[in-house]
This record gives C-alpha cells, sequence and structure tokens, in this order.
C-alpha cells in the first residue's frame, strides 16, 4: 500500500478500481447489468426486464404487510426532519439534526431477510466477469488499507459480513490474514463460493448478527455495500462490538448522499434504492461509529460516476454512457471529485475505544 497521505498514488489505486473509468461507464452499465438494458453472463435482456418487473411488483404487494413506518432518524433518533424526494411510491427525508437521510416507510426485518436470501438479480451483476475484475481490485485495495493500520503479527482472524461470493475473504486470507471469515444470507453465491483451510464461508441471517455464533473475536469486521441495508444502525454496530477485539477495527463502504451524482441526479440516482433504509453522508457515518464508541482513523470517497454524471449534464439519460464529443465540464474530473469528497461511495475506518 503506498502512501496514505500522499493523495495523488491513492487516486490512481482508486481509479483502478472504478468500471467507469476503466471500462467507459455505457461499456460498464451495461455489461455488468445495472441498467437492464444489456445481456450478462448469457441472460436475455428480455428476461432480465420481467427479473426487475416482477421484483418491483412484489415490492409493491409487499407493502401493505411488509413495510414499517420509519419516523424517526435511524442514526440519532430525531424526530425532526426535511422531506428531500419521492422515489418509486418512498419518501426519504433528511434529519434536521445529524444531515442522515433515511427511507419512510422501510422493510421489516422479515420480509428482508426473505427478500436477500432468495435474491437473484444483484447475484448476476456480481457473478459477471467485468465486476468480479473490479471486485478482485477494489478489494485488494480495501485488504490493503486495512493492512496499513495492523500489523503482521496481529493479522489474525478478519470477518467480512454481507460476503457475497466471498471475494473480499479470498484476498484477505492470500494477503496474510490467518482466519478470514465471510457471512452472507444469500445461498444463490453457493456455487462459485469455496472455502478452504484459514478461509471459510457461512450461510446466516446477517441482518441479525447477535445471533450468529462465531467462536471467536476479530480484529477487523468489514462491509462493503451492507449497513445501508439495516434497519437499527445504531443497535447493529453494538452488537458488532461483541465479536471484535479491544482495539479493533471496522471497515465500512456505504454510498454517500452527498456525492455529486446523487446530489445532480436526486431521484434519478441509483443511490436511492428502494432496499436501502439509510443514505449516509461522512458527517452522519462519523456520528454514528462515534455514538458507540469507535473512532473515525480513516475515510475518503470512491468510484466516480463521472460517465453517468456527464451524460446527465449533456441532457442525455444518466446511465446511457452516452457522451458528446466535445466536453463542457471536463473540471469535473476524478481528481475534482475524490479531492472534495464527492465520490459516489465512502470508505471509512473506525477504530474501537472500549
Amino acid at each position: 500500500m503506498k502512501d496514505l497521505s500522499n493523495f495523488e498514488d491513492r487516486l490512481k489505486i482508486i481509479n483502478s478500481f472504478d468500471g467507469n473509468l476503466v471500462y467507459g461507464a455505457k461499456s460498464f452499465n451495461l455489461t455488468t447489468n445495472r441498467t437492464g438494458k444489456g445481456p450478462s453472463n448469457g441472460l436475455p435482456t428480455k428476461e432480465l426486464l420481467k427479473v426487475v418487473q416482477d421484483s418491483q411488483k412484489d415490492r409493491f404487494v409487499r407493502k401493505s404487510i411488509g413495510w414499517v413506518e420509519q419516523k424517526n432518524c435511524v442514526v440519532c433518533n430525531s424526530k425532526k426532519r426535511s422531506f428531500l424526494l419521492n422515489r418509486l411510491g418512498l419518501a426519504y427525508f433528511r434529519c434536521a439534526e445529524c444531515s442522515h437521510i433515511y427511507q419512510d416507510p422501510i422493510l421489516s426485518n422479515s420480509v428482508a431477510a426473505e427478500l436477500y436470501s432468495n435474491e437473484e438479480t444483484t447475484t448476476k451483476i456480481y457473478k459477471s466477469d467485468n465486476q468480479q475484475e473490479m471486485d478482485e481490485i477494489k478489494f485488494s485495495y480495501g485488504v490493503d488499507l486495512i493492512n496499513s493500520f495492523v500489523s503482521n503479527k496481529n493479522r489474525n482472524s478478519i470477518l467480512d459480513i454481507g460476503c457475497g461470493p466471498g471475494i473480499f475473504s479470498k484476498v484477505a486470507f492470500r494477503k496474510g490474514w490467518d482466519l478470514s471469515i465471510g457471512v452472507d444470507i444469500n445461498g444463490s453465491y453457493d456455487d462459485i463460493s469455496k472455502s478452504s483451510s484459514g478461509f471459510k464461508l457461512v450461510r446466516g441471517n446477517v441482518l441479525d448478527i447477535a445471533s450468529l455464533d462465531f467462536n471467536t473475536k476479530f480484529d477487523v469486521i468489514s462491509m462493503w455495500s451492507f449497513l445501508e441495508h439495516i434497519p437499527d444502525p445504531k443497535k447493529y454496530i453494538n452488537d458488532l462490538g461483541n465479536v471484535l477485539k479491544d482495539n479493533g477495527l471496522i471497515f465500512i463502504l456505504v454510498p454517500n448522499s452527498d456525492s455529486l451524482v446523487a446530489k445532480l441526479l436526486r431521484e434519478k440516482s441509483t443511490c436511492y434504492n428502494w432496499k436501502h433504509i439509510s443514505y449516509f453522508n461522512i458527517k452522519s457515518l462519523n456520528f454514528l461509529l462515534e455514538s458507540c464508541g469507535y473512532n473515525c482513523v480513516f475515510d475518503e470517497t470512491v468510484i466516480t460516476e463521472i460517465g453517468n454524471i456527464k451524460s446527465y449534464l449533456n441532457g442525455k439519460e444518466p446511465y446511457s454512457g452516452e457522451l458528446p464529443d466535445k466536453d463542457p465540464f471536463s473540471f469535473i474530473d476524478s481528481k475534482f471529485i475524490h479531492i472534495n469528497k464527492l465520490g459516489s461511495r465512502i470508505i471509512a475506518v473506525y477504530k474501537k475505544n472500549f
């Protein structure tokens, strides 16, 4: 890992796992099926669209029995809020106290567990060749970042929550962790997830971490694109403290509600996803972890979505990747986005103080 204080060195590594930059926004969005308009892994477009449409129908059918009101901020519990936007029949509010954005209503725990244990659309994205290539680079960066805070002799055990096909856990094991465990509720990844000595994948209800028995405590716990799905993130972080060693680290990647793409596209942004409950910015994420007894030791943003931004600014569909020959917004580059922490994802590392 290069010097964390050297922004130019970090920028090169960050850009290496931004599919918008590596493949171009149009190619990456289509081949990973983010738009529902292109084939991936042999899945025909019509079939994919039917999967998406069916999942939306199921959501509205479930709404009367599987959704619950969320009137208080899930981070600070304040009732003071302002309406932000409406997307797919769901309202999004910004907390007046801590600036956190949250959805109302939210999925009940039981319906969410059922949904995630049988979810297939996201699985198809993560199984795509381009996505797995990006994930290898992304997770290598994440492990290197974690390792910069943990000495060789203390790289004993690491837990990845919501591990999917387990690529992060495999990379961590390869990069020197004695025991690398990944846990996920979705069994759809089992055909590509293989455990080995020192590397283990567990299927379990990750929405209720207190229900899982790992028979050990971990030096590091990582959560990639996971915490935004949790209805009570404060309770969840507190429960993690029971399986994290003293002075252990929590590594988090979540969507950034203060990203340039989220601010510009608003309800058109894929940041606002009906499966997400929380929409963190760096301020609200730090507030949450600090209230649970953790100190932030590192934060930054990653993934520009620069192709999507420029498509939108030039009057095109934001996720089409169609760009003009001349770019009047050339000043918006990856350096501008990340130096101002406007990337579409937040990466942060927190140290346990109890």
